[in-house]
């Protein structure tokens, strides 16, 4: 299994985790754009999908619309991931990334690494600043909390 394919596992592990149904079809042509409908808990995840290096960020990106609540369930037809500006599905993908690369203890110096390592676009750099912002918020407030709770031995 590659790279790609253990991280496509991983966030089908996270789906079902969060009662997510993705389903997949061989037969779907390489341009049926993969989406979500958060009434059923469902994404549709196109294996197909062409360029092959943005598959992981698209079913991150529909997971995250499922995660968010999103009431609108559409898909873009008309775009690629390159394109799309949604906001809640890119920020929760953006942190299923990262959270993925905690668990398998990926690291990367800067955040222009991570956009590269994960082909993540331009249109979502924004998503990519917030979730980092917010990780290192949170593991700041875990260090002082472990901080709080130690002995008294602070480094």
């Amino acid at each position: 299994m590659n790279k790609m394919e253990d991280l496509i596992e991983w966030l089908k592990g996270v789906a079902k985790e969060h009662n997510i149904t993705v389903l997949t079809e061989s037969q779907w042509p390489s341009d049926w754009v993969p989406q979500s409908q958060i009434e059923l808990r469902c994404v549709w995840y196109n294996p197909n999908w062409f360029p092959a290096c943005e598959r992981p960020l698209t079913l991150a990106h529909e997971i995250g619309h499922i995660l968010s609540g999103d009431e609108v369930s559409l898909s873009c037809n008309y775009c690629s991931v390159n394109e799309k500006a949604e906001g809640d599905g890119d920020l929760i993908a953006i942190m299923l990334l990262l959270d993925y690369c905690r668990t398998h203890d990926i690291t990367f110096e800067t955040k222009q690494q991570l956009i590269e390592a994960f082909r993540i676009p331009i249109s979502m750099t924004e998503s990519v600043d917030r979730a980092t912002n917010f990780t290192l918020f949170a593991m700041r407030k875990k260090y002082r909390e472990l901080a709080i709770s130690s002995t008294g031995v602070f480094i």
